[in-house]
């Protein structure tokens, strides 16, 4: 398993009297390259000032995470005394791992018993990694925590953003150790191949932004960019602002603006399917299926499931369209991605125009589809 990078560099944020304390965050990705399951768990020697999210987990052959390594806000004493010497932090972070089979639970290697769990393993069986950690003064830009965009591609590609399957995605984390409140969007060489979640936004200080980049259409071999822009902003700048192109063609937010541009790769972790299980063309985008034309009555035979009502594919029995309506900032985007994914974040996530999701379930037999929308 690689671990990136093996050196974190954590800004120090001095306190300041009557406010919140300021945490800092960076991230730290976790890849399996190899062909079997890996278990692996996170420790630090400085338990009280670092924790980690997740701390835990197992990764699937080809698959990687991204863990937020969270530093909790200084004293004043603490400020004072890392800041006296930088050079002097001993603190380390240890990222265990050990190749698992496929009955492993992940219960099993983070749950109540996973202490027991660990400490039975072969020590050849283990591999540690260790994470130094050095001091360095406040940023004063947002940092883009990947150099690189490494999209993996996807094994069964089923979520969807417009009309369009997603191949393969990735999560580009943009965070904020800056003293100010920060606005962002993001770019790229290659429109018609991606969709960004947000586009663009604000960040405030002490907080990280988690982008979801998709890729709808096929890689081709080229080497795609992303522009990340980004500039400080006054504390009632809000998302309304920045989605604005005359608002970053203001003079005075343009003097101010900033730029980091990032590369992108495609990772096929598919290549060694049989041709049988399906090859590029089974991930071209394709034509929503038409809904059914009635829906089941309310109060309907729970006992005996819903009457078959065949669609034009024969692909599912049933399909029903949910629409989310609401002003800005009250949660659609959270409810799709709880309802797709079963993933959830509390940073404001702005959607410009019209995103669905999509899930299926078998109930009393049937399969249904569910789209819902934003």
């Amino acid at each position: 398993m690689k671990v990136d990078p093996l050196q974190l560099a954590i800004d120090l944020v001095p306190p300041v009297a009557g406010e919140p304390g300021q945490s800092v965050g960076k991230i730290v990705t976790l890849s399996n390259h190899g062909d079997s399951r890996v278990a692996f768990k996170i420790r630090t020697t400085a338990r009280d000032r670092y924790s980690t999210t997740p701390n835990s987990g197992l990764l699937e052959a080809g698959e990687e995470i991204d863990v937020v390594v969270t530093m909790s806000p200084l004293t004043q004493d603490q400020y004072d005394g890392f800041s006296a010497n930088m050079s002097g932090c001993t603190d380390k972070l240890l990222v265990r791992s050990s190749v698992v089979s496929d009955d492993v639970k992940g219960e099993t290697v983070r749950g109540d018993g996973s202490r027991e769990w660990w400490a039975g393993l072969a020590p050849d069986a283990i591999v540690d990694q260790v994470i130094t950690c050095s001091f360095v003064p406040q940023a004063t830009q947002m940092q883009v925590a990947q150099p690189k965009l490494r999209f993996v591609k996807e094994r069964a590609p089923g979520r969807m953003v417009g009309s369009s399957h997603v191949l393969a995605e990735e999560i580009v984390h943009i965070i904020n150790n800056t003293t100010e409140k920060q606005a962002f969007k993001i770019r790229t060489t290659a429109r018609d191949k991606y969709r960004v979640e947000p586009s663009c936004g604000v960040v405030d200080k002490g907080h990280t932004c988690p982008v979801r980049v998709s890729m709808v259409q096929a890689h081709a071999g080229t080497n795609d960019k992303f522009q990340v822009r980004c500039v400080p902003v006054e504390p009632h700048v809000d998302f309304k602002d920045v989605r604005s192109n005359e608002w970053w063609g203001e003079a005075d937010v343009r003097s101010r603006l900033y730029d980091t541009t990032i590369d992108s790769v495609l990772i096929d972790t598919t290549a060694a399917r049989p041709p049988s299980e399906g090859g590029d063309s089974a991930l071209l985008p394709t034509k929503i299926e038409a809904a059914p034309t009635t829906a089941p009555p309310r109060g309907g035979d729970q006992g005996g499931g819903f009457a078959s009502q065949s669609a034009g594919d024969g692909s599912y029995d049933h399909l029903f369209k949910i629409v989310l309506i609401g002003d800005s900032n009250v949660g659609k985007t959270s409810l799709l991605t709880r309802f797709s994914d079963d993933t959830y974040t509390d940073s404001f996530i702005a959607t410009i125009g019209v995103d669905f999701r999509v899930r299926t379930i078998t109930l009393n037999g049937k399969t249904i589809k569910l789209q819902i929308w934003d």
